[in-house]
């Protein structure tokens, strides 16, 4: 009797040592008898391609004997690690997270800050141990049911395409970030890029952990991904990313279309110019005609008269030192070139063999007069007395002018009253 006592007490201090985390043995109440077979003989054993699993009676307390061990470090050349998973929650707690910012197919300048938001369900987040020395060193926990963690985001290079056909390094990404706090209370993380990425084609990924930074344990095999992936490209300077830009082949050739600005332009191009016709001067004559009926129309203000006075006075003074250029200056008469021999024959010849059956039809009146002005062009011969004469009636029209500038410039000094003329 007292023996069992002696074991009954011997179990309790047992159990709370192991309560404490404190004692180095293993409590019999823990060991799960899961581990004592393979799994060829149990339920589910006739489904194909299974492999046996390891078998332990002390649930593997002593794995790692003889390893190196993990401790809490991130040792890059492999560790083991003795610690237990930990709880895991109930299927309908299951992790699952989506990437809501950048979408998938997205297009962010390169160089810029932009931020990654995710929403995720069933986790409290904000649980972030130091990665430096206690690293997988604590079991998964839950709280109200669901896993106490964090979650990772981390970008990578995908190259020349943003659907590569060989895995990407996972020692290689170009950023990395732990979202360490607990969000806006409603599932709702982000993690902000300072500077951007340089232009190229990117993977975003999160990874969902514990606060120990292993990745979250789950329930079930047969579930969906707690964690989501999306693919976009950062536009820019391409001299730091491994994006080529698109190259044409040198057998294509793009052919642009005429426009229809072009189109007129080449209408204008095909199109005869016309020579410019020369503009007549303006006679004194007509120019007191279009002015005179617009100054009778108009209310006249007394001042006005003497204004016009005045400057009809200085159009007649101009007029006597300049002749108002409004007649050309008479060009010297060019001296007439001689007939040659060969325009005496190329004008005499047709004539010659035109002339028979010019005499046989009947020819109307007008027709030698139409035909004048070529033989003159032909013989090119000036026709001096035609300018002499259009030179004299210019001139005739220019003194006429001035008389009736003179008569209008008496016939308003008349009109004005003494009263109305300035002083001055």
């Amino acid at each position: 009797m007292a023996l069992q006592w002696f074991l009954f007490l011997l179990a309790a201090a047992l159990a709370q040592a192991q309560g404490d985390n404190k004692t180095p043995t293993l409590d019999p109440a823990v060991i799960q008898s899961g581990s004592f077979v393979d799994g060829s003989t149990s339920i589910g054993a006739n489904e194909a391609n299974q492999s046996p699993s390891l078998t332990s009676q002390n649930n593997f307390i002593n794995f790692c004997k003889g390893k190196t061990l993990t401790n809490g470090l991130q040792i890059t050349t492999g560790s083991c690690n003795g610690i237990v998973m930990g709880d895991l929650p109930a299927q309908n707690r299951m992790v699952s997270v989506v990437i809501t910012k950048p979408l998938n197919g997205d297009t962010i300048e390169s160089g810029k800050d932009f931020n990654i938001t995710l929403q995720v369900q069933n986790l409290v987040a904000g649980a972030f141990t130091n990665a430096d020395a206690t690293y997988y060193s604590a079991p998964q926990q839950l709280k109200g049911g669901s896993i106490v963690g964090h979650v990772h985001v981390t970008v990578q290079n995908t190259g020349p395409t943003l659907n590569p056909t060989q895995p990407l390094d996972p020692t290689q990404f170009a950023f990395f970030k732990g979202i360490n706090d607990a969000g806006d209370g409603r599932g709702g993380l982000s993690a902000a890029v300072v500077g951007g990425l340089p232009a190229g084609n990117y993977r975003l990924c999160t990874l969902t952990a514990a606060a120990n930074h292993q990745p979250v344990i789950m329930p079930v095999a047969q579930r969906g991904s707690q964690d989501d992936c999306v693919r976009f490209t950062v536009t820019g300077n391409l001299s730091n990313s491994a994006q080529a830009p698109p190259t044409r082949p040198a057998t294509q050739r793009t052919i642009t279309p005429p426009t229809p600005v072009l189109l007129v332009l080449l209408v204008l191009l095909a199109l005869p110019v016309q020579p410019v016709q020369p503009v007549p001067p303006v006679q004194p004559v007509q120019l007191v005609l279009l002015v005179l009926p617009v100054l009778l129309v108009l209310p006249v203000p007394p001042v006005l008269p003497v204004q016009l006075v005045q400057l009809v006075q200085l159009v007649l003074l101009v007029q006597r030192v300049q002749l108002v250029q409004l007649v050309p200056p008479v060009q010297p008469v060019q001296p007439v070139p001689p007939v040659l021999p060969v325009q005496l024959v190329l004008l005499v010849l047709p004539v010659l063999l035109v002339l028979p059956v010019l005499l046989v039809l009947p020819v109307p009146p007008v027709l030698p007069v139409l035909a004048l002005p070529p033989v003159l062009a032909l013989l090119r011969v000036p026709t001096v007395p035609g300018m002499a004469k259009a030179k004299r009636r210019l001139l005739r029209q220019q003194e006429k002018g001035e008389e009736v500038l003179s008569g209008l410039l008496d016939s308003l000094e008349g009109a004005i009253s003494p009263a109305a003329k300035p002083t001055y």
